[in-house]
């Protein structure tokens, strides 16, 4: 938990929560990128961004619920964008409109990362609330089920960072 930190300063959880996102579900791409290009078109072989580490650097974890709403500092609060969905997208994204599109509005996709790595997970629509545009997001079925776990266990006040703890390793770390 956070103790006298600033609310802008990552907890502990939370950094390993948007480590784990970005090399173990994304490969560092873009959620929503993700929804449109497969990984070899958006990193090609011999381009800049071909080394994850350099991809790892431009994409960011955004929270849809603002930090400053409290109890938003975990992975069920994160997509991962790069800069131009950030931009476009980062701050009219809601919570709500995206926990519903993935319990009702979530279409299978396969994805291929690299040559045996195939992740069979989850398409989502979200219309923008602001906007009559709907996106595409990408999401991981352990992204999903950490996400829909994190706005259960909100309801029920039991999210606190124990919690947060156990649902990470046993949601993220599964397909080790």
């Amino acid at each position: 938990m956070e103790s006298s930190g600033s609310i802008n300063q990552a907890p502990e959880i939370e950094k390993e929560q948007i480590e784990i996102l970005k090399s173990e579900q994304y490969s560092s791409h873009c959620q929503i990128c993700l929804s449109k290009f497969a990984p070899k078109e958006l990193a090609p072989e011999g381009s800049y961004v071909y080394g994850e580490e350099v991809r790892r650097s431009v994409i960011h974890a955004q929270h849809v619920y603002p930090k400053s709403g409290g109890r938003a500092r975990y992975a069920g609060n994160l997509i991962l964008h790069c800069k131009y969905h950030h931009d476009n997208y980062g701050r009219r994204l809601t919570p709500l409109n995206v926990t519903k599109a993935l319990r009702e509005n979530s279409n299978p996709q396969t994805i291929g990362f690299g040559e045996n790595l195939r992740k069979e997970d989850n398409l989502i629509e979200h219309t923008i609330s602001d906007d009559v545009e709907t996106i595409k997001i990408f999401f991981t079925n352990h992204h999903v089920k950490f996400w829909l776990n994190a706005i259960q266990n909100l309801k029920k006040g039991k999210l606190w960072s124990y919690t947060l703890v156990c649902l990470a390793r046993k949601l993220f770390r599964c397909n080790r």
